[in-house]
């Protein structure tokens, strides 16, 4: 304590806990096609990404919301007695696809899978804020707030004051990234 009777040093801790309703949705769309040789496999692959791209952009998504991610050629592999042999190939391809308006989610997800050339997987989809940074800094400030309350009942319960904040401290985890 001082000689003004402020309290010298308290520690306190603040939490907060912002709600807000998701206005933007990821999904995961991957092709897969399957053929006897690696480059007939290969495209067939990209004829038919081309086509769910094509299904996609239709529904007026903006042309940074729909980009590929991931592609992979593999054998399929027979085996028999141990031994294997390669029975054809099989590509992937998987587009990562942003949808803003959410009003506008299940005409994507149809658009998607209205392309019956090839074996479609869809995941999602996942939601998420747009502005993820704006919501995480009105929970830091309330959260600040909330420290402040538990300090200044602290100080009043031992009947004393606040003095000048000395430090402040956050000891956030991880933040979540989009994809």
């Amino acid at each position: 304590v001082r000689s003004d009777g402020a309290v010298r040093m308290l520690h306190t801790r603040g939490e907060a806990v912002v709600k807000r309703a998701p206005d933007q949705a990821w999904l995961s769309v991957a092709t897969e096609t399957r053929d006897v040789r690696a480059e007939e496999a290969r495209r067939k692959s990209a004829e038919a990404a081309t086509a769910v791209q094509a299904a996609l952009k239709a529904t007026g998504l903006a042309a940074d919301s729909i980009r590929t991610t991931g592609f992979s050629l593999a054998p399929e592999m027979e085996w028999n007695n141990g031994r294997g042999t390669v029975k054809g190939y099989i590509v992937r391809n998987q587009i990562d696809v942003r949808v803003d308006d959410l009003s506008k989610l299940g005409a994507v997800i149809d658009a998607a899978n209205a392309t019956k050339s090839t074996t479609l997987t869809i995941t999602g989809p996942r939601f998420a804020l747009k502005d993820q940074d704006a919501a995480e800094a009105e929970a830091l400030r309330a959260a600040v707030q909330s420290a402040m309350a538990r300090a200044q009942a602290k100080a009043a319960g031992a009947k004393r004051t606040l003095g000048n904040i000395i430090r402040v401290e956050d000891q956030s985890g991880p933040r979540l990234q989009q994809p």
